[in-house]
């Protein structure tokens, strides 16, 4: 069943509010990468609310498993099988984001991690909450709501930005923002996705300035001069945060090799050294790679005069970083 087949769907679904059609687009000037992992603006789902004049439909949808409760008077159509009506798999934090952007009233823009989610960027597990920027000063009652982190700060025109018909930081201040708030291993695959797509560096150190005096100056100043827009994935972002912050030099990234099977390119290492990183997502034999063909890329590597250093996606710093040194020295 599609979207248009799906009855609840068609007759109680609402889009997402056009609050401000004014500011600029957030992806405006700027570009999706054609390789690597991908940097892309998410589609927030369409949740249906209780209309007392409709109160007949959604009851009836519920009884019949068509919708599931987000929160009093909001709802999310499904299909049989717990798929969102198109079918693809449900992201309980878009429909957070959805959520959000029905029930609160005040004027507000998304800001921080949920920015970066609307956006597209590579953001750290969901920590459960969503965050916005309001002018109004939260009431007691909604401030103690921590499934919405609410910042009480008037943000400037200029770092304004729509998406979804949502009004959200631009891109610039939103990896500031988090580079301001997360430690540098975790802040650094956002900071290096908003550069991957076009965003402004030297903005976004001047925004840094700007906050001097604030808590998470230093942790952000670090993660703006390790971080790059030559990066392939959010995994070498990590690792090379890791490695760094461990007490190497940082590592250069995506380097070219010549060797007698042709060009190679590394995810991470020093070319001086001839020492490579090279980081392995659980995923990639799955998505078609030739375990054949990445062992003689591997030889070809070792006959050019480069020792290699593996990583699994998901391994602990713990057990890499050693391995990194050894390698280094």
């Amino acid at each position: 069943m599609t979207a248009e087949q799906h009855p609840t769907h068609d007759r109680l679904s609402l889009p997402a509010v056009d609050r401000n059609p004014d500011h600029p687009d957030v992806w405006a000037g700027l570009r999706a990468p054609t390789r690597g992992y991908p940097v892309t603006r998410p589609e927030l789902p369409a949740l249906a609310s209780w209309v007392e004049s409709r109160r007949g439909l959604v009851t009836g949808a519920l009884n019949r498993g068509e919708l599931d409760t987000v929160r009093r008077g909001l709802y999310l159509p499904r299909l049989p099988g717990g798929a969102s009506v198109d079918g693809s798999p449900v992201d309980p934090e878009l429909v957070a984001i959805a959520a959000v952007a029905r029930r609160v009233s005040t004027e507000f823009a998304f800001c921080e991690r949920s920015a970066a989610r609307l956006i597209g960027l590579w953001v750290p597990l969901w920590d459960g909450a969503v965050y916005i920027a309001q002018g109004a000063k939260p009431s007691g009652n909604s401030a103690a709501d921590r499934t919405l982190r609410r910042r009480h700060l008037q943000l400037p025109e200029a770092d304004r930005r729509t998406t979804n018909g949502l009004v959200l930081t631009s891109v610039e201040r939103t990896a500031v923002d988090i580079a301001l708030s997360l430690p540098v291993a975790r802040a650094l695959p956002v900071v290096d996705s908003a550069l991957l797509i076009g965003a402004s560096k030297e903005v976004m150190f001047d925004l840094v300035t700007q906050a001097r005096g604030r808590r998470g100056v230093r942790a952000a100043l670090q993660t703006l001069t390790l971080a790059t827009a030559r990066i392939g994935s959010p995994a070498e972002s990590v690792v090379r945060a890791h490695l760094t912050m461990s007490g190497l030099p940082a590592p250069e990234t995506l380097i070219s090799v010549t060797t007698d099977a042709g060009q190679i390119e590394l995810d991470l290492g020093w070319r001086k050294r001839r020492v490579a990183i090279e980081v392995h997502g659980r995923g990639k034999y799955r998505a078609g790679a030739d375990p054949v063909h990445e062992a003689e890329r591997r030889q070809a590597t070792f006959d050019a005069g480069w020792r290699v250093a593996e990583i699994r996606t998901g391994e602990a710093p713990g057990s890499y970083v050693p391995r990194a040194h050894r390698a280094y020295r």
